[in-house]
């Protein structure tokens, strides 16, 4: 395999992705495409490298659309009051006036941070019923004019997308768990 061959691929790859992240626009897309092909039939390329080269650059594309947008089912009821039945997806964490976990709601793969008073206490398993109004998980500052934390980007990692903040709880059941 040559140089040239082996470096189209990756490079299209992320020229898809980048393409992506400045915006969600198709003709971004075809116009990369476009340039791709341009630049296949400028430096004498074979079709076959040119084709994997838009293949890769699609991919990419694709890819960061359905990361970035894809299956989060609950973006349109946010900021309004909803009732979701689900589980306890991990251990809580009780804190001195609060109880956070990780909700997962039926139906979805979307995950919930619930911040509930102390008492009752839930355990990881148990089936649960909420009601409460849905967020989204909002940066802060550390201190006064300190550094800006990315507290969306922290929850995501764990696949939290949403916060629920002293919602209404009832118990439907437990050991739903792994």
């Amino acid at each position: 395999m040559s140089g040239k061959s082996f470096y189209v691929p990756i490079a299209s790859f992320f020229v898809g992705v980048a393409i992506s992240s400045l915006g969600d626009s198709f003709i971004q897309l075809l116009v990369s495409c476009s340039f791709l092909i341009a630049c296949c039939i400028w430096f004498k390329t074979r079709f076959s490298i040119c084709a994997l080269g838009i293949a890769f650059c699609l991919f990419g594309f694709v890819r960061m659309e359905l990361t970035e947008s894809g299956g989060h089912s609950f973006d349109v009821y946010v900021g309004e009051k909803v009732e979701l039945r689900g589980t306890v997806c991990d251990a809580p964490q009780p804190k001195e006036t609060s109880l956070r976990f990780c909700f997962e709601s039926e139906g979805s793969s979307d995950r919930i941070l619930v911040v509930s008073g102390r008492y009752p206490e839930f355990a990881y398993g148990d089936k649960l019923r909420i009601a409460g109004r849905l967020e989204l998980p909002k940066n802060f500052e550390s201190y006064k004019d300190g550094p800006e934390i990315d507290y969306a980007s922290y929850l995501a990692k764990d696949g939290i997308r949403y916060v629920m903040y002293r919602p209404k709880i009832e118990k439907l059941g437990d050991g739903d768990g792994n």
